[in-house]
């Protein structure tokens, strides 16, 4: 996985993340930049879940526009590489053969409001992400989703979910319930190189 193109899901109009897809292109040697599905045209029945639709529908449209013999690294707009964390990544071996995704940001922990982040200790190279997590800013999608019905699933789920929806962090939850729907596994490394930046724009789409 040494030469990963990064596909970045981004909104024109946030301008202000700008200097995240900067550093990114400081990086690598080349990035692919995909514009972002808004929520309004992601079709969601329920304007609660609109944060969570758009996001989820870039990151099938990049997975469906990705090579399908490579992993495919989606970024979103305001992450931020560690590249010393990213260097130690890389030379970790390969994850195991049932590895549908990999976490880069976010994984097996508990999301406290008041401290943010709260991550478990680690020693083994990888770890399988068993609860729900949050943090879709930077994920691997690996080559082996495309011989299954990965995206068949996930575009169902996206779309037909009960009206009241999950909870706004859809990306998450949609990983999560596909890659089991085909038998496959989340994992994280035991480095995290990515973190997500704050912008004018944020996460939760409350000021744009």
């Amino acid at each position: 996985m040494k030469n990963l193109i990064p596909t970045i899901i981004h909104r024109p109009e946030r301008t202000d993340r700008q200097k995240f897809i900067d550093d990114i292109k400081d990086y690598f040697i080349r990035i692919k930049i995909l514009d972002a599905i808004t929520a309004k045209n992601a079709n969601m029945p329920n304007e609660n879940c609109n944060f969570g639709a758009g996001c989820s529908a870039s990151h099938l449209m990049a997975v469906e526009k990705s090579n399908t013999d490579k992993p495919l690294l989606v970024l979103e707009d305001d992450a931020v590489i560690d590249k010393q964390k990213y260097k130690q990544f890389l030379s970790l071996g390969n994850p195991p053969e049932d590895c549908g995704i990999i976490l880069l940001g976010g994984g097996d922990h508990a999301w406290e409001s008041s401290i943010g982040w709260k991550l478990p200790e680690r020693t083994e190279s990888w770890t399988q992400v068993n609860k729900s997590f949050f943090g879709s800013h930077a994920v691997i999608y690996m080559p082996i989703i495309h011989k299954t019905k990965f995206l068949q699933n996930a575009w169902r789920n996206l779309f037909f979910f009960p009206k009241e929806g999950p909870d706004s962090w859809m990306t998450e939850n949609i990983l999560k319930l596909t890659i089991e729907s085909v038998n496959l596994k989340i994992y994280r490394p035991i480095v995290l190189p990515f973190t997500f930046g704050e912008s004018i724009s944020d996460r939760n789409n409350k000021k744009i």
